[in-house]
């Protein structure tokens, strides 16, 4: 009787020591989740040049969760090993936990997450702020380049503000040039739903940018802008 009552007390005791571990654990996450770096109170300073440009053009190619060793085998990865032998290469070291969004702000603003305001781990789209440390669009852009970004919708958050803003109008004249089915005209669903995604579209573009650290008013003013053209446009084009 007396060896039941030890192993009733010794698993309880384990569920109870399991239960605070997992308390802890989320404890954990969510201070992760939570934290942002102290930088983003502050306007950080523009990149120096560091010299003429060694090519025309550059492609990053990220491939998300990716072993290092497997990238380095021609066999398994015969493209990849061409593009390391005609460009560049070099071996990242991440800190952990190796979330995808702080390690792409990394590759991008050359900052880990406590210096980039980057998040210590993936956050959903819609709570991102911009990045308050400059990445290679903005240095880009300041050197009056183009930049194209084709993959997860979260690189948005680290185009500049003033590009944003361009785009976001280019997708208001979209929608305005939006073609109109002969048959049923605006009346067609289709066509009212591919006009409203792309105002939609306008407005994501640039709904942040007021949230971003040392944003001017002037740049403020040109997002109030935004938002009333494509208000406009919804009403001209709908309605």
């Amino acid at each position: 009787m007396r060896r039941y009552r030890v192993l009733a007390l010794s698993s309880f005791g384990f569920l109870v020591l399991a239960g605070l571990s997992g308390l802890a654990l989320a404890g954990l996450m969510n201070s992760m989740s939570a934290f942002r770096s102290p930088f983003r109170a502050e306007v950080l300073p523009q990149a120096a040049a560091v010299g003429e440009a060694q090519t025309e053009r550059l492609v990053i190619v990220l491939v998300d969760a990716l072993r290092y060793d497997t990238s380095l085998d021609s066999h398994l990865m015969p493209t990849l090993a061409e593009l390391r032998a005609n460009g560049a290469a070099a071996e990242m070291l991440a800190r952990p936990p190796s979330y995808s969004e702080p390690m792409w702000a990394a590759l991008l603003s050359g900052a880990y997450p406590e210096v980039s305001g980057a998040p210590l781990l993936n956050l959903a789209y819609d709570v991102l702020t911009p990045l308050p440390a400059e990445t290679l669009f903005g240095v880009s852009h300041r050197a009056g380049l183009t930049t194209a970004v084709s993959g997860f919708n979260w690189f948005e958050r680290m185009i500049p503000a003033a590009e944003r803003i361009i785009r976001a109008r280019k997708l208001i004249q979209k929608a305005r040039d939006f073609p109109v089915p002969a048959e049923l005209g605006k009346n067609d669903f289709s066509y009212i739903a591919g006009v409203k995604d792309l105002l939609r579209q306008a407005r994501d573009m640039v709904k942040f940018i007021p949230q971003t650290v040392g944003v001017s008013a002037e740049m403020k003013e040109e997002v109030r802008k935004i938002f009333e053209e494509a208000d406009q446009a919804n009403r001209e084009i709908l309605y």
